[in-house]
């Protein structure tokens, strides 16, 4: 996702395709880590 967000179209194309294979919860835990390591400026992900 956070590929998508800044404008790499493959990544959405990538994200949607392995979204297709995660549960809610596995896409919902996906995001929140992704959201803490925008937090972070990408140290420690």
């Amino acid at each position: 996702n956070i590929a998508a967000s800044n404008g790499h179209e493959e990544g959405g194309k990538l994200r949607d395709a392995v979204a297709k294979e995660m549960t809610a919860t596995q896409i919902e835990k996906a995001q929140d880590l992704a959201r803490e390591c925008i937090r972070k400026k990408y140290k420690g992900c």
